[in-house]
């Protein structure tokens, strides 16, 4: 069964989580070199409801924020599925990237990660609101 339009899709009872204006685009794509299997594997994600979950989970963490890795690992997520949650909650403005007082991007090294990883937070939770 296919979700409604992203548009249409409302949080379960009781959550606040995303806002649910048509404009946001929270659905899996495909690039067209991808295979069939990938294609259908997309139209099976509901992007808005695993955005929510990432919403939410850094929500809890507060000024705190987190990587992706580390949203991955707390919601039991392969990081192929987390990770791509990220960029359309910040085109949306609910989440920033973690800033130092000169503006550098904070950045933290997840433990057996070779690469250090941006880390985000909720706009609320950023300093001036965010941005």
């Amino acid at each position: 069964m296919r979700r409604p339009p992203h548009g249409d899709w409302k949080p379960h009872a009781g959550d606040r989580l995303l806002p649910t204006q048509g404009s946001l685009d929270f659905d899996a794509h495909v690039r067209h070199t991808d295979p069939i299997t990938a294609a259908r594997a997309a139209g099976d994600v509901d992007g808005a409801a695993l955005a929510g979950r990432v919403l939410a989970w850094l929500r809890e963490r507060g000024t705190q924020g987190g990587t992706s890795h580390e949203c991955s690992e707390a919601l039991g997520l392969s990081l192929v599925t987390a990770s791509p949650r990220f960029a359309p909650l910040a085109r949306a403005g609910l989440i920033v990237q973690a800033r130092m007082a000169d503006s550098w991007p904070i950045r933290r090294k997840v433990e057996g990660q070779r690469c250090s990883s941006q880390v985000w937070v909720a706009r609320e939770f950023a300093p001036g609101g965010g941005g």
